[in-house]
């Protein structure tokens, strides 16, 4: 790598920003000769700030995700025992754990339309001429179009 240390296009930033396509394609080929903990050691002793960067499930399997109870399991009335995010922020004495599962799709259709003021007729035909859609009462997982 020294032939590329002392390259006039890399010696000067506008120069390295000239050629940054093959300054990348360099590191990248370079970065993949060792694994990451060798990188973060040498870049660590070197007085450089660095973290890896994980992948989704490497990041959920993260010690700290565990310890921050970042991903919570509830009930739904249909899937089952499903995971989420939990809540990030904690506050003394308070709870952390959801109240109640994510809603199933069109669970509260009914609730909001009333809210703003909509009437159970309207409701009912903008459910029969297929404008929205509520969760069936029998939590399959169906949609109702019509009461």
């Amino acid at each position: 790598m020294q032939d590329v240390v002392d390259a006039p296009r890399f010696a000067t930033n506008a120069a390295r920003v000239a050629h940054f396509a093959e300054t990348v394609e360099m590191v990248q080929a370079r970065i993949r000769t060792q694994p990451v903990a060798y990188w973060l050691d040498a870049l660590r002793k070197a007085g450089v700030a660095c973290s890896p960067i994980h992948t989704l499930d490497q990041a959920l399997a993260h010690p700290q995700v565990a310890e921050r109870a970042l991903i919570a399991e509830s009930e739904h009335p249909v899937l089952g025992k499903v995971r989420n995010m939990g809540l990030p922020v904690r506050f003394r004495g308070g709870s952390r754990r959801a109240r109640r599962a994510p809603p199933l799709l069109g669970q509260h259709t009914d609730e909001i339309l009333l809210q703003t003021g909509y009437t159970p007729e309207s409701i009912e035909r903008f459910k029969a001429r297929g404008v929205v859609a509520s969760a069936d009462a029998s939590k399959t997982g169906s949609l109702s179009t019509a009461a």
